[in-house]
């Protein structure tokens, strides 16, 4: 599958974790076919109101990515 990488948009730290994660803005060409591994029984699309309060955050912080680098700590 070819996926476009697209800028970094956001870096965020999780203290329960003790870890950063950087989130990249990527897309998928129209004619992509998603194929799953041996460790992954299925796939969905959700939409960004049934994700959690992080998740939704950096999805949404991505989504409105102009530019500049959105950083925030959980």
């Amino acid at each position: 599958m070819d996926v476009e990488i697209g800028p970094l948009t956001g870096w965020y730290y999780h203290r329960e974790f003790e870890s950063q994660v950087g989130i990249f803005r990527c897309g998928l060409s129209t004619r992509a076919e998603i194929r799953l591994s041996a460790e992954h029984s299925d796939f969905r699309w959700t939409p960004i109101t049934q994700l959690g309060g992080v998740q939704a955050a950096r999805v949404q912080a991505a989504l409105n990515y102009e530019g500049t680098l959105h950083a925030q700590v959980f």
